[in-house]
């Protein structure tokens, strides 16, 4: 098992290599220095010191449109999957989207400071989140996700409703801290739906890191600053030239 010395909480896990909460550095530990037994096991609710005020706040991430909120949310998801790229957090937010009746937000992803250097995702995030809007109109209430609905499909996917399923009740355990137990379970039905040939929320959370998904952060990244340097030349430059005339004459 693994420790976070700043936390104070266990990770059954022994692949883990960081704390989901602060991102430290975790220290292997065995049984005995875990600090808690077999009933807390059961009833873990007194380990939270240092993360239970960000799980509260998280509890009431369905009822508005607070940017924080999802921005917690995503930060605890990148730190658990170990993968912050501008795809996989665009991918959760389309995902977190699905979920529930009624759309809980305006857009799919909300913006927030670090959108004007992630711009072509912004343009993006526009369309798709109209484009979800007028096909995301059919409802599982089974998964309790919304699905793509045209025609005559009157029901979701049997597959991809145990994968909604999969994924929601992952995301309520980073979230509420039953993962610390639950993660191992996890790891091993994602082995067996893999085996099946199943697709699985687990396994795709967790492989989708890849070196060109960096690339295409930083093709991003100095695409908008290109682009807001060229705006911000095109606005100034009649006022320089302007001003060198008058000087001029």
């Amino acid at each position: 098992m693994k420790k976070c010395i700043r936390c104070n909480i266990v990770f059954h896990l022994d692949e883990r290599r960081r704390c989901l909460y602060c991102d430290a550095l975790l220290h292997t530990v065995s049984r005995d220095d875990t600090g808690f037994g077999d009933k807390e096991e059961q009833d873990f609710s007194g380990i939270f010191n240092f993360q239970r005020p960000v799980i509260e706040q998280l509890a009431d991430r369905n009822k508005g449109e607070d940017p924080n909120q999802i921005l917690n949310t995503q930060f605890m998801m990148g730190n658990y999957f170990r993968n912050r790229t501008f795809n996989f957090m665009y991918s959760f937010c389309r995902n977190e989207f699905k979920m529930g009746k009624k759309f809980k937000r305006r857009l799919v992803q909300p913006l927030h400071i670090a959108s004007v250097l992630m711009m072509p995702w912004v343009i993006w995030n526009l369309i798709d989140s109209v484009l979800m809007r007028i096909f995301y109109i059919g409802y599982d209430e089974k998964c309790g996700w919304k699905y793509f609905k045209i025609g005559g499909a009157e029901q979701i996917d049997p597959v991809r409703r145990e994968y909604n399923q999969e994924y929601s009740a992952l995301l309520d355990n980073i979230l509420t801290g039953k993962i610390l137990f639950s993660e191992q379970r996890f790891k091993e039905v994602a082995d067996l739906k893999r085996a099946e040939g199943k697709p699985s929320a687990y396994y795709d959370l967790c492989s989708k890191s890849t070196s060109f998904m960096k690339a295409v952060d930083l093709i991003v990244v100095w695409s908008s600053v290109a682009f807001l340097l060229s705006l911000i030349v095109s606005l100034t430059l009649p006022f320089i030239w302007h001003l060198v005339s008058r000087l001029e004459i």
